[in-house]
């Protein structure tokens, strides 16, 4: 299910069908039957001037993005070549970020790797800008355990997500013919430009063990920080961190929650600024919180 505040709600069930609902009534204001394709996500554009105010990512044959308009007409994307899993449009409703589940460690390494437990879901992420109809950036491992993942800024000038990388020389890693571990991949949480004359460059970069167990991202009302849940304990770091806020672009910790005994499955600023921040946590726990971001973090933690 997917909305904005004001605006209907999109509800898509498991036969395709794709459900409009009031949200002051809860009834079905339009019913679209289902097609050949199902939907996985499905993300309200914020914009409602703009010609298409759904998007939906698509499995099954044609893995593609579908994009409908008012009248219920769509226009398809070429295909991605894997499900699509995740949708974010940004605050003008004019670009577009798909993530497509077909990364892999054996896309990084050149060969087959091992199964580990230990390692996150990755992804690739395209940016793609709906007046043109082109994809202008590709993010390849980007790490994905929900659609949260990945963050456009309210601005629009910027996208936040984790992507993981090889320890060294990927070349003298292949040649080696050592068994892979765990430990041969760090993962980065990075902050893309999406204006111009920089767009696609790293404007920012953190190398963090704990962002492999990254839940959600997501940016402040004003650009100006970044929100990170994190869905398990970090065993490596030995810290039971389940929310930090830091600044943007410099990813400078301002704030932390730690919780020996939980962990959260996603978490989001009020749109409205210094209203705080809600989370819901693993054992199906709801928590609204008045952040104080002027108090200073915990020394002892990094």
């Amino acid at each position: 299910m997917s909305g904005q505040i004001g605006l209907p709600f999109a509800h898509v069930t498991r036969d395709g069908t794709l459900r409009i609902l009031d949200p002051s009534t809860g009834e079905c204001s339009k019913l679209i039957p289902g097609q050949r394709f199902a939907p996985m996500v499905v993300q309200y554009n914020p914009d409602p001037k703009k010609k298409f105010e759904l998007a939906c990512g698509n499995r099954n044959r044609d893995n593609a993005v579908t994009l409908w308009d008012k009248q219920g007409d769509y226009q398809k994307s070429p295909t991605l070549g894997a499900p699509v899993c995740s949708i974010s449009f940004d605050a003008q409703g004019g670009v577009l970020a798909v993530a497509a589940d077909r990364a892999s460690l054996e896309d990084i390494l050149g060969r087959p790797p091992p199964s580990f437990a230990g390692l996150p879901p990755l992804v690739q992420l395209k940016i793609w800008d709906l007046e043109t109809s082109q994809c202008r950036l590709t993010i390849s491992h980007v790490v994905l355990h929900s659609e949260k993942d990945v963050a456009i800024s309210p601005n629009g000038r910027l996208v936040a997500v984790c992507v993981a990388r090889l320890v060294g020389d990927i070349d003298t890693f292949r040649s080696s013919g050592r068994r892979f571990v765990c430990e041969d991949v760090v993962y980065e949480l990075r902050i893309y430009s999406l204006e111009e004359p920089t767009f696609g460059d790293v404007i920012a970069s953190q190398n963090r063990k704990m962002v492999s167990n990254l839940s959600s991202i997501q940016f402040s009302p004003t650009s100006e920080h970044l929100l990170l849940a994190f869905g398990g304990k970090m065993n490596i770091l030995n810290v039971d961190r389940i929310l930090e806020v830091r600044t943007v672009p410099e990813l400078e910790l301002v704030w932390h929650l730690d919780d020996a005994t939980d962990s959260v499955n996603v978490a989001l600023f009020h749109p409205v600024v210094g209203q705080g921040l809600v989370y819901c946590t693993r054992r199906n726990k709801f928590h609204i919180l008045m952040a104080d971001l002027s108090r200073p973090p915990d020394p002892t933690h990094d």
